[in-house]
């Protein structure tokens, strides 16, 4: 990760469900670090919030 700082990278994807378990935000604290398990799981609830409020009749 420290490379990929060094070459330029604005963030670090958590690509896999349990890497999360071994890499510490504060591990690399100039870069942040992406969990793809929480971004998707926020953009479901976020969907299904969409979808559920009432909608205005036109």
């Amino acid at each position: 990760m420290e490379q990929l700082a060094a070459r330029g990278a604005d963030a670090i994807i958590l690509g896999c469900a349990g890497i999360t378990q071994l890499i510490d935000p504060q591990d690399l604290p100039s870069l942040p670090l992406l969990d793809s398990t929480a971004l998707r799981v926020e953009a479901i609830v976020n969907a299904g919030l969409d979808s559920a409020a009432p909608r205005a009749r036109t």
